[in-house]
């Protein structure tokens, strides 16, 4: 189509602020007949209260992603996991072997106190791109935890409970995502040699490492 409106602004604009302030230049620059009976595309910046709210008030329909910090975009894709089965298979929207397949879900929700149709996207290539992810997370993690079994394993103390404060101020920063952790202290008796020749028959002192 061709470009009816357009602003050059400062690159440190904010969107949240613009999009209120574009919205009302819209809905006084466009003719009613068009702009009330189309929609309102926009990323993640119009979901804003100002721009939810100023849309509502011109009564125009607008698409817009839902943040990922949001309360509500943990709880739509969770009821949707929750009932795979209502997802609607659109297919591939390229004619490329192996393009991404994709599904939807419409759930509702409020945003804002004003009641919203939220549609949950699934792609099957962003699931091999997340699992690539993970399991370099899983696989970092891991060097982690075995680095740090090295280092505690090569360390002795003189109480159970030297060891234990250890092991545990040593594992409580990693916050381990991907793996349960856990130690065990067991207890050994080792001789301790005494400079010059030991007493015949003498047995030869020892004392307790954990």
């Amino acid at each position: 189509g061709n470009v009816l409106l357009g602003q050059m602004l400062d690159g440190n604009q904010s969107d949240k602020a613009w999009h209120p302030e574009w919205l009302e230049t819209l809905d006084q620059r466009l003719p009613e007949q068009l702009w009330r009976n189309d929609l309102y595309v926009s990323d993640s910046a119009v979901i804003s209260p100002k721009a939810v709210a100023k849309l509502a008030e011109i009564q125009v329909k607008f698409l817009g992603r839902l943040p990922e910090n949001y309360k509500l975009c943990r709880d739509v894709k969770e009821a949707a996991w929750a009932q795979p089965d209502q997802f609607m298979d659109l297919g591939s929207f390229s004619p490329k072997k192996h393009a991404a397949r994709y599904k939807v879900q419409v759930r509702t929700g409020s945003l804002y106190e004003r009641d919203v149709r939220c549609l949950v996207v699934h792609s099957d290539a962003l699931d091999k791109r997340k699992e690539k992810t993970l399991q370099r997370e899983v696989a970092a993690e891991r060097e982690q935890l075995g680095r740090l079994k090295q280092s505690l394993e090569g360390r002795r103390f003189s109480c159970h409970d030297d060891a234990v404060l250890a092991a545990t101020s040593e594992l409580r920063p990693l916050r381990c995502q991907w793996h349960a952790p856990n130690f065990e202290v067991r207890e050994e008796t080792v001789i301790r040699r005494r400079p010059g020749r030991p007493k015949k028959d003498a047995p030869p002192p020892t004392h307790q490492e954990y």
